[in-house]
């Protein structure tokens, strides 16, 4: 066991497991080119094993650390070595935790305001720093384990939380987007590659009732079945990308993919996935519904396709396979949206969008502007001017994040900067008395 501990708090492991981040890096950076963005960093970053990477147009059979796995045991090689060299037996626990604690404490205080007031929250971090030089200078703490090594302790946990706010975001943070032209009012937005099929019945004018199902079921085939639903879904047929096209009558012999709506007068074929980020898959569907035991029929259904209505007795029932949709319980409308460019480019120079934004629950109602470097905070989740539509000037997109972990990287880089701040000021300064005092 002590051999083991040994070996996971070494200095030699954490030589290796940031030389195998630098690989990671240099691998993923390659990938990037074919495989795109977002899909590099499932299969490198967010992961834990990596099989048969991809360099230089080639699958090369070998197994290499995730991203996931290269922190994980970094992670616990830091807290290993940190709590190994310390030697916490001779030293003065309450001492340690009474002045850490607090200052820790206030610390992420200062943090927190310097996001929302820098000239602020640095005059805080100034006022900590001196008052934590006195102490542990001059004051109780002078001479003692807890007033030298606070600000390595320091550096080290703000690596950690550096560490861990990663995988907290990798794990809970959800990006989606809003599309809207001038005037338009939106309570939703949409996740740019999920999709997920959906049953839409209208409960009033203002209302709708929606069933989804999301793409990984409809990945497994097979019968569907909610409760919500007067039938069943059977999964005939499903394909992540897809190229749509009217029939022709001399090409298309074979049957149409479907019995009824727009699938009849169309033909599907089965594309390979994209990973370009600049391009998404169309996937596509053909399902049959089940009602009584019954077929009603099988639609087609794509991204590329409008609703198509479903009659299952009196009630009517609208299909349609879209981009997966976050709903809110407050709203957006876009009043006016502005984009200005360099003279004589088309290289962008400032866009900003004027929203109403409309809570019932809360009876807020108040217009924000959204621009670069200024988002709108609101509901926990954050609205960021994304981008626009080159081919209409009154259509704006918003990325909206919700990360309940934003705030982690903020600690633990104001962790490490006060950490690194403190050592070197609490050194320099004993320097500078020992040169005056010979």
């Amino acid at each position: 066991m002590s051999r083991a501990l040994k070996f996971l708090s070494s200095l030699r492991l954490t030589v290796v497991l940031l030389g195998l981040g630098i690989l990671l890096i240099f691998l993923g950076t390659l990938a990037q080119v074919h495989e795109g963005t977002w899909n590099t960093q499932k299969i490198y970053f967010q992961s834990w094993v990596i099989t048969k990477p991809l360099l230089y147009h080639r699958r090369w059979p070998v197994i290499l650390p995730g991203g996931y796995l290269i922190g994980t045991v970094l992670l616990v090689n830091l807290i290993l070595a940190h709590f190994r060299g310390a030697n916490w037996g001779q030293r003065n626990v309450g001492q340690v935790l009474a002045h850490h604690v607090p200052l820790l404490a206030l610390v992420f205080v200062a943090t927190w305001v310097a996001v929302r007031s820098p000239f602020v929250g640095m005059g805080f971090f100034i006022a900590l720093l001196a008052l934590d030089m006195w102490i542990s200078r001059a004051g109780p703490l002078k001479d003692t384990y807890t007033g030298k090594k606070l600000g390595i302790n320091f550096t080290h946990v703000g690596v950690v939380m550096l560490l861990l706010g990663q995988l907290a975001t990798d794990q809970l943070a959800v990006e989606t987007n809003i599309r809207f032209r001038e005037g338009e009012t939106r309570s939703w937005s949409e996740k740019h590659r999920e999709t997920e099929l959906v049953f839409l019945q209208d409960v009033n004018t203002a209302q709708e009732k929606v069933v989804s199902i999301p793409e990984s079921l409809l990945a497994r085939k097979g019968e569907l079945r909610d409760e919500k639903l007067p039938f069943v879904v059977r999964v005939k047929e499903y394909a992540p990308n897809s190229k749509l096209r009217e029939r022709a009558p001399v090409m298309d012999k074979s049957p149409p993919p479907a019995t009824q709506g727009d699938g009849t007068k169309l033909t599907v074929e089965p594309q390979p996935e994209v990973y370009d980020d600049k391009r998404r898959n169309l996937p596509y569907a053909v399902i049959e519904l089940l009602h009584g035991g019954n077929s009603l029929g099988t639609w087609l259904v794509s991204i590329l396709l409008e609703a198509q209505e479903v009659k299952v007795g009196n009630d009517t029932w609208r299909i349609a396979l879209r981009s997966e949709r976050t709903y809110r319980d407050f709203s957006l409308t876009l009043l006016d949206f502005t984009h200005d460019v360099y003279p004589g480019t088309t290289k962008p120079r400032d866009f900003r969008s004027r929203v109403r934004l409309e809570d019932p629950k809360t009876r807020e109602n108040r217009e924000v502007d959204i621009f670069m470097n200024n988002p709108l905070r609101y509901g926990g989740e954050t609205f960021y001017q994304s981008s626009f539509d080159e081919f209409d000037p009154r259509v704006t997109i918003l990325q909206v994040v919700r990360n309940p972990s934003w705030l982690t990287p903020y600690f633990g880089c104001g962790a490490v900067g006060y950490g690194l701040t403190r050592h070197f000021l609490f050194y320099l300064i004993g320097f500078i008395l020992k040169r005056r005092s010979a």
